[in-house]
């Protein structure tokens, strides 16, 4: 783990995580409507 942040690769996965996150809710607010 120590290594992947050194690589500053949780930067990514955080970024994916977070898109992820987002797309989810905009596919339910598309699916509300």
């Amino acid at each position: 783990m120590r290594q992947m942040v050194e690589n500053d690769e949780a930067d990514a996965l955080v970024a994916e995580r977070v898109w992820q996150e987002l797309a989810k809710g905009l596919m339910e607010k598309i699916r509300a409507k």
